[in-house]
């Protein structure tokens, strides 16, 4: 189980190098959720990227969000992906099941497990689950 927090941590180290280069850069000014103002030119050609999909619209990591996110012509949709007990990848931004899904009811409590990083906060957590069970 050891590949799994290590993952997390990569991906999220990557993540957040992205983000702290591309914040300066972008010079991000908002006027409301959806709407940005960026500076005409960078040096560089500009991508609009979706993350998740068209998740301000649609329930995220769904093929729907994907396919509006194209139809408004997006450049690329970013999919989260999360592997599972049994090596499978599943597509989730969050890794507790009990925010997007129905766990609890299906499993009940006793299959909450400790997070990795914090022994107190107990979840459901993707990697815990095979890809059957998820489905």
């Amino acid at each position: 189980m050891t590949f799994v927090p290590k993952m997390k941590v990569r991906i999220a180290g990557i993540a957040g190098v992205l983000g702290l280069m591309m914040a300066p850069v972008i010079g991000v000014k908002s006027k409301s959720k959806c709407t940005l103002e960026i500076p005409k030119d960078l040096g560089f050609p500009k991508a609009l990227i979706a993350h998740r999909g068209a998740s301000f619209n649609l329930p995220e990591h769904t093929l729907e969000a994907y396919r509006l996110a194209l139809e408004l012509r997006t450049d690329y949709v970013e999919i989260d992906l999360v592997p599972t007990s049994d090596s499978h990848l599943v597509a989730l931004h969050s890794l507790d099941l009990e925010l997007t899904t129905n766990v609890a009811d299906v499993f009940g409590e006793d299959r909450k497990e400790p997070n990795t990083s914090d022994e107190n906060k107990l979840g459901y957590w993707a990697h815990t689950f095979t890809l059957e069970e998820i489905k």
